[in-house]
């Protein structure tokens, strides 16, 4: 007998399967990160902790809210994740890279006080 909880998994599974987008033949396949939960508070400051379980952010957000009467505090999860490929810089100013060590790019002095 399958359980309920398998044959939502499976269905789950093959949802996920049909929104991703195909793969590029010989493109490298990007690993998904565990989900992981965050504290926000609205009047406070943005969240910098990762909470690996949903007990552990609620246990966070409850101390915010006992430190923080009447204020909310929200335990969210994140929906996506948005990364750049790259980005290009090019120095002007240099004969060479910013790394090179000649004479003539470690003279130049660009008049920047800092």
């Amino acid at each position: 007998m399958i359980g309920i909880a398998s044959m939502a998994r499976a269905k789950l599974d093959r949802i996920k399967r049909l929104m991703d987008p195909p793969a590029l033949e010989g493109s490298p396949r990007v690993e998904e990160q565990p989900p992981f939960f965050m504290v926000w508070r609205p009047t406070g400051s943005a969240p910098t902790k990762r909470h690996a379980t949903r007990g552990s952010a609620e246990h966070e957000a409850e101390r915010l809210a006992r430190r923080y009467p009447g204020h909310d505090v929200f335990v969210m999860v994140p929906a996506s994740r948005i990364k750049a490929a790259r980005v290009d810089r090019e120095d002007f100013t240099r004969l060479h890279g910013m790394d090179c060590m000649c004479q003539r790019c470690m003279a130049y002095d660009d008049e920047v006080p800092f």
